[in-house]
């Protein structure tokens, strides 16, 4: 069974709340050219980061998982994935909560987590085999 992941609606909401007080505020001033050329600018941000958002997906299925991106893709078999786990990066390119995906070939997906839903960011979890609990030991008296 294959599950899609897209990214989640609060992500679209956050973008929109971004752009559209800027496009509505330029529509009263429709007769400027300038707010027009504004309003025309602001649009075409407008549409590029809704297909940018659009193009995140997370595709699980019985033999790999993957996450692509507008531009790229990566892939891994889940019978390799050694580990997934959320962390916090530092980072001036991406955004600092990341979902990592880790194989036993030492391959790595890093997903920017906060795009998708808890849902999703779950399934991707549940991947990960689950450790053994270690055998306890004897406690000293």
């Amino acid at each position: 069974m294959t599950s899609v992941y897209r990214a989640a609606v609060s992500t679209y909401v956050v973008f929109g709340v971004m752009f559209v007080p800027f496009m509505a505020a330029l529509l009263f001033r429709w007769r400027d050219p300038g707010a027009r050329q504004i309003f025309v600018m602001i649009a075409v941000a407008a549409v590029f980061c809704v297909t940018w958002i659009a193009r995140f997906r997370i595709v699980i299925t019985e033999h790999t998982v993957e996450f692509r991106r507008i531009f790229t893709s990566s892939t891994l078999p889940r019978a390799a994935i050694r580990s997934a786990r959320i962390t916090f990066r530092a980072s001036a390119s991406r955004g600092p909560l990341r979902l990592v995906v880790t194989s036993d070939g030492g391959g790595e997906i890093d997903i920017n987590a906060k795009v998708f839903s808890r849902e999703a960011i779950a399934a991707v979890l549940a991947l990960a085999p689950v450790s053994e609990p270690s055998a306890p030991t004897a406690e000293r008296k």
